[in-house]
């Protein structure tokens, strides 16, 4: 057993908590664990939507972001299924990152500080004696006084607090592959409910070719990779991709979409992932991460022993945004989806109003909610619903 006892114990060393980390006051003692040592794969597509703008919110994110290895995406077309419903075109969409690289430059400004370290700990059960949590990995014994749990969709602190694992309509399952070939063009296209499912699918150009990939929520009536496979054959059809290319890499991780019941306790903050920050519609969840990483951060900060109560209220400027359905069921989505297609294609719907819905769906599919510029409402250059390739 170790005899230090840390002031607070950030169990998951990703861009939630490796942001945490970087924002904790340096009065308190910090150790960031991590079942692996960085840097170290991660199974994620790493689109970074609106980057340009995260360094105004995060410093450490400034502090890196010169030295990223990016491909900037600007023009994006949205389906519905395989028809094409329209496109968004902007100076700047989103930035294609390697989560590898990004992950471990934030660990790295996080250890710059004196009073943050890190070390490789699987943690595997978790216990309280007296108002000292006791972390084991089955083997040793770490000790500290607060946790951040930044461990994942599945995370161990998450159920330690008393939330459930999360059912299979509270996570999406999601296969990638990694192509390289020569790019047909920079434009990105997101599929929804691609092959009937309550699923999103993906084609983003990045500098070796692309990614292609797929989550799917709940049972699905072919496998992942029957239905990526499947997507591949749709973009070779569509042209989206040459011929000839080749799978340079294969990944896949679940991702949840719904919000944890507890988030927190008296010692316990969730954040990222572990807490459920993705948007049920984009995905996305490195930008919600790294912001419920920064908010724990302050409001242990702010009130060390009141920071519970702090952080709950805080969080919710991040969770509202997220969630349509506190649990999305196939039965009605699908069937939406159809209709939406059905409506938005229509010759009978006056342009006027399908701009309006393709603006206000843009808006819902982006971060709206943070410092969302209004010249974006303009960002519809070409209406393209009802036409195929």
């Amino acid at each position: 057993m170790t005899e230090d006892i840390y002031d607070i114990a950030i169990v998951g060393a990703g861009p939630s908590g490796s942001t945490a980390a970087y924002y904790i006051d340096s009065k308190y003692k910090v150790l960031i664990l991590d079942k692996f040592s960085f840097p170290r794969p991660k199974a994620c597509g790493g689109c970074l939507f609106y980057s340009r703008d995260w360094p105004l919110e995060f410093e450490n994110f400034s502090n890196i972001y010169e030295r990223l290895n990016k491909f900037e995406t600007k023009s994006i077309i949205f389906y519905s299924g395989e028809k094409k419903l329209f496109q968004v075109r902007t100076d700047h969409l989103y930035d294609k990152v390697s989560r590898m690289e990004m992950d471990n430059l934030l660990l790295q400004e996080a250890l710059k500080k004196n009073n943050v370290v890190f070390q490789k700990f699987n943690v595997q059960k978790i216990t309280k004696i007296g108002n000292i949590l006791e972390l084991n990995d089955g083997r040793h014994i770490i000790r500290a006084r607060k946790i951040i749990g930044a461990d994942g969709w599945d995370s161990v602190v998450a159920r330690f607090i008393g939330n459930n694992r999360r059912t299979i309509d509270e996570f999406v399952n999601t296969l990638e592959y990694e192509i390289v070939c020569d790019r047909l063009s920079d434009q990105a296209h997101v599929f929804f409910v691609y092959g009937g499912e309550l699923s999103t699918a993906w084609l983003l150009p990045t500098n070796q070719g692309y990614y292609i990939g797929l989550g799917i929520q709940g049972k699905s009536r072919k496998s992942l990779k029957d239905n990526l496979d499947d997507l591949i054959q749709t973009c070779l059809a569509k042209e989206l991709i040459p011929n000839k290319f080749t799978i340079s890499n294969r990944f896949g991780a679940p991702d949840p979409v719904s919000i944890r019941k507890i988030q927190c306790t008296d010692d316990v903050l969730l954040v990222g992932d572990a807490l459920g920050t993705v948007s049920q519609l984009s995905g996305e969840g490195i930008d919600f991460g790294m912001r419920s990483g920064k908010i724990a951060a302050a409001a242990l900060n702010e009130n060390y022993s009141n920071s519970a109560n702090i952080y709950k209220r805080k969080v919710k400027t991040v969770l509202k945004t997220l969630v349509i359905f506190p649990k999305p069921p196939r039965m009605i989505i699908v069937p939406i989806f159809k209709l939406f297609t059905a409506i938005m294609t229509s010759k009978l719907l006056p342009d006027i109003i399908r701009k309006r819905i393709q603006r206000w769906l843009f808006v819902k599919y982006s971060r709206s909610n943070k410092g969302f510029n209004q010249s974006l409402y303009n960002i519809l250059e070409e209406d393209v619903s009802g036409y195929s390739y």
